[in-house]
């Protein structure tokens, strides 16, 4: 039997396959959810919610397209994942959150979806740090931590010396 860490990695890999894609926002209209910008200024990044069956994505569109890619990346996460929850009502999915299962699982489905690991090894090979793959991939030092670690629980031995900043998406201010 596959562990939590294997399926969500056969997950984002089935739908990279179906869907031929690794845009998070083209699968997620590909899925039927609706994308909806906030409207007014808000500090928020991305929240997915369910109001009676018809699943949403609101987003804030201030953010850089980067971040955005990668909202959308963990949102679809909490669209495979955590729709039971997503019916309780609106809640704000943190980003980079990893004292939540749902929002380490949403982090972890969103680096594998978004980032593929024979072109991290290929410019870990080059010579790059984390810092640089992290740069040329487009994504933050953190997302890339999680593909890492979650590398690590499918087989990999990755010396890793940094930690996650747990706060990361916190800090981001959506309405600059």
């Amino acid at each position: 039997m596959k562990n939590r860490y294997g399926l969500i990695y056969e997950d984002a890999m089935k739908l990279i396959k179906n869907h031929k894609t690794r845009d998070p926002e083209l699968i997620l209209k590909n899925r039927n959810v609706n994308l909806l910008p906030f409207t007014g200024e808000t500090h928020a990044l991305g929240m997915y919610v369910v109001i009676k069956r018809n699943r949403f994505v609101f987003y804030n569109p201030s953010i850089d397209d980067n971040f955005k890619r990668m909202m959308f990346a963990h949102e679809l996460g909490h669209d495979l994942y955590h729709r039971a929850e997503a019916k309780e009502g609106l809640s704000e999915f943190t980003l980079f959150d990893v004292k939540s299962s749902l929002e380490y699982e949403a982090n972890l489905f969103a680096s594998h979806l978004l980032l593929d690991e024979s072109e991290i090894i290929d410019y870990g090979k080059m010579g790059y740090d984390l810092d640089q793959i992290a740069q040329v991939m487009k994504v933050n030092i953190n997302l890339l931590l999680f593909k890492f670690y979650g590398m690590n629980k499918l087989g990999y031995d990755f010396n890793l010396d940094q930690c996650l900043n747990r706060k990361f998406f916190k800090d981001i201010d959506g309405t600059k």
